[in-house]
């Protein structure tokens, strides 16, 4: 997959990915332990599987997810769980 192909999905799917770091942050934001470092850190870990994610569709390891799809499917729903991401944060922290 080119270079413009990839940033053409990723543009077209940013919306998501901020919609999902802002839902994990507004999940966690009463922590206890919640600072700008830990928003920083929940930010850059989406971030960073997003990016793995693209990068593993650009080699083919994983199926294109459908462009008219807005949500993610159960499987990947599993291994991209923001929840699950943020528990495994705060956990890190404590």
């Amino acid at each position: 997959m080119n270079d413009y192909l990839m940033k053409f999905r990723r543009a077209k799917q940013e919306d998501t990915l901020e919609k999902m770091v802002e839902g994990a942050i507004d999940a966690v934001k009463d922590h206890k332990d919640f600072d700008s470092g830990t928003r920083f850190r929940i930010e850059l870990e989406i971030e960073s599987a997003y990016d793995k994610r693209l990068k593993e569709m650009a080699l083919g390891n994983v199926d294109h997810p459908e462009p008219s799809t807005t949500c993610a499917s159960e499987k990947s729903q599993d291994k991209y769980d923001p929840e699950k991401m943020l528990k495994e944060q705060l956990s890190k922290l404590g």
